[in-house]
């Protein structure tokens, strides 16, 4: 998971962005994806992360320049089945960072 957030954002870790609410909702909903074993409030944060995602018609996006370091702004063409906005100076998201950034079909969507 650190591979594709550095693969997304390698800057976030050296402004003091990598500990705000938004990533860390990023990195549950991850975990959550993968299977990994979570405590109930995280597993909760994951589903309301992707409730937002989907509800909302919205992406993260990562502002380097910005004191709060992102937002969620509406879901352009462009940003695909991705919870973020790929950045335009960023090379092509790997195989791997697709996989683990792409909301699950509609069908598999999160219940609480």
């Amino acid at each position: 998971m650190n591979e594709v957030l550095a693969e997304l954002w390698p800057g976030v870790h050296g402004n003091g962005h990598h500990n705000r609410s938004p990533i860390q909702m990023l990195r549950v909903w991850m975990r959550h994806q993968q299977g990994d074993e979570l405590s109930d409030r995280q597993v909760r944060a994951a589903i309301n992360f992707e409730r937002r995602i989907r509800l909302g018609n919205e992406v993260l996006v990562y502002l380097p320049e910005s004191e709060a370091g992102f937002r969620f702004d509406q879901r352009l063409p462009s940003d695909g089945d991705l919870v973020v906005r790929w950045p335009d100076d960023r090379p092509t998201p790997s195989v791997r960072a697709v996989e683990m950034l792409a909301l699950p079909p509609e069908d598999e969507k999160p219940t609480a």
